[in-house]
């Protein structure tokens, strides 16, 4: 939330700062051309090339991420403090060596108030932590003692160069830089604090954001708690990451493919599908949706903590999510990301292991080649390499709801076995594996006994070929329910381990 809410703020306060950094490094190189101080000018002359370059990309983009604004904000207060420090130090050493002591200290005495201002004005108006406010503010706050020391040793026989660093002449700028530097963190802490609040306050109209709850590939996902229900929900950002990329498209694809998640969800009613409740653009031009909150676990997060499922407890899981899918794929929608961190297990009132899944934020309508091709950024494949079916990996055929049921095979795979389908050591070799390689039955690699109609059904949902697999989820989800299974899965059993192992969820 921090991090979006400072995003936001940097970058237009970024593009004002520029503007007028730019002005005055242009003032400065002037009055150094006209002093004679060519080298200073030519320093001063840089920095405004510098700080105009890094305004017009400021005005030419949309969206940065925040990396890219934390370095663009160091470009441009770092060109505005060379371009002082120069200037400054070019008009204390010409006084200095002409011998005049009382023009020297009072060039020194106006770079200081210059700086004073500088690191004031960035940590009042930067959005930023305090600790790193503080690792710009005070190498900042000791650039006028280092250009007097340095005046110094380049004229150490003149007399009056000693009384440029005296305590008598140092001592009131040390304090003026010392409530300088407690002003600026002081205000960094109030600023930040007050733009927290304020998209906390402005993010969902009704709802107030509680704690960040975790991570998906289009947002950040947030507790949040409705003002006059009390009902608890989950609220979903646009990631900051998301707010820029390599080019300039990427940021407008980013918004479209999250605007498109909401809308998609929207349209879908299977119970076994996330609900959504709200959509919209917040006051503070943030896209945002709200969604059910989900009182459990991921299938992922439920494995790797309580190793793999019984056999009739994934067969459980699974005819949900194809009830889901189902659903999606009657609307002519393919998720093309099911894998477990996408399908929660959850406590849904007095029912236990209620299956939901989510994030459909690659999701994409069958016979709608156009959209894809404008959301998806070309020639790469989109989804999780373990969960990927070879036709979205080699590109080479048309996607539909066949590759649903391939990933929805490979998390079968991985509830009873605990282990992914393919466990090459790299990404692409896991790619190069679902394309080539023919899988192991899960009864080869799992812990407990696998019904061989299982191992049959697992098999033909991950086969390489679309045709070899069942055509739909309604045909997978009837081999599922007719799969003989040691022991049927009810809802007290399931309520039995939610007591047990998740008492507190």
């Amino acid at each position: 939330m921090e991090d979006l809410a400072t995003a936001m703020a940097l970058q237009p306060l970024l593009r004002g700062a520029g503007i007028v950094f730019a002005f005055l490094s242009a003032v400065l190189a002037v009055r150094d051309f006209l002093a004679g101080a060519t080298a200073a000018g030519i320093v001063s002359s840089v920095s405004v090339v510098a700080l105009a370059g890094a305004t017009a990309l400021l005005f030419a983009r949309r969206m940065f991420s925040l990396r890219q604004l934390r370095g663009l904000e160091l470009m441009t207060f770092g060109a505005m403090g060379v371009s002082l420090a120069v200037s400054h130090y070019a008009r204390i050493l010409t006084a200095t060596t002409a011998g005049n002591a009382a023009a020297a200290t009072s060039y020194w005495h106006e770079a200081a108030l210059h700086f004073l201002l500088l690191l004031v004005a960035y940590g009042i108006l930067v959005p930023n932590t305090w600790r790193r406010a503080v690792f710009i503010v005070l190498p900042t706050a000791a650039i006028p003692f280092v250009l007097g020391l340095f005046v110094r040793s380049q004229n150490p026989e003149a007399s009056l160069v000693s009384g440029l660093v005296s305590t008598a002449t140092t001592m009131p700028v040390l304090v003026a830089m010392t409530v300088g530097v407690a002003v600026a963190i002081l205000g960094t802490l109030l600023t930040s604090k007050y733009r927290a609040g304020y998209m906390r306050a402005s993010m969902a109209g009704m709802y107030d954001l509680v704690e960040k709850i975790g991570t998906g590939g289009m947002g950040e996902v947030w507790l949040a708690r409705h003002h006059l229900l009390s009902r608890p929900a989950a609220i979903k950002l646009i990631r900051p990451e998301l707010l820029g990329g390599s080019d300039g498209d990427s940021g407008a694809r980013a918004l479209r493919r999250f605007e498109r998640e909401a809308q998609v969800t929207a349209k879908l009613r299977s119970p076994h599908t996330v609900e959504l409740y709200d959509f919209g653009l917040s006051q503070s031009g943030v896209f945002y949706y709200v969604m059910e909150y989900l009182d459990g676990l991921d299938l992922a997060t439920l494995v790797e903590r309580f190793g793999p499922v019984p056999v009739e407890r994934a067969v459980h899981f699974l005819l949900q999510a194809c009830d889901a899918l189902g659903d999606a794929h009657d609307h002519s929608l393919i998720h093309r990301d099911i894998k477990p961190a996408n399908i929660h297990a959850c406590r849904m009132g007095i029912k236990y292991d209620f299956i939901k899944v989510l994030d459909f934020g690659i999701v994409k309508q069958q016979k709608d080649q156009e959209e894809s091709q404008t959301t998806t950024a070309e020639g790469t494949a989109t989804g999780t390499p373990a969960y990927m079916s070879p036709e979205v990996i080699t590109g080479t055929q048309p996607i539909d709801a066949r590759s649903d049921l391939y990933s929805l095979g490979c998390v079968g795979y991985w509830l009873v076995t605990g282990r992914p389908l393919f466990e090459s050591g790299t990404p692409l070799g896991v790619l190069v594996e679902h394309v080539k390689t023919e899988p192991s039955p899960a009864s080869q690699r799992a812990e407990v006994p696998i019904p061989p109609e299982l191992d049959r059904i697992l098999l033909k949902c991950v086969a390489k070929k679309p045709d070899d697999r069942f055509q739909s989820a309604r045909e997978l989800a009837d081999a599922l329910a007719a799969c003989p299974v040691p022991e049927n899965w009810t809802n007290a059993r399931a309520e039995q381990w939610w007591k047990l192992h998740q008492p507190q969820s």
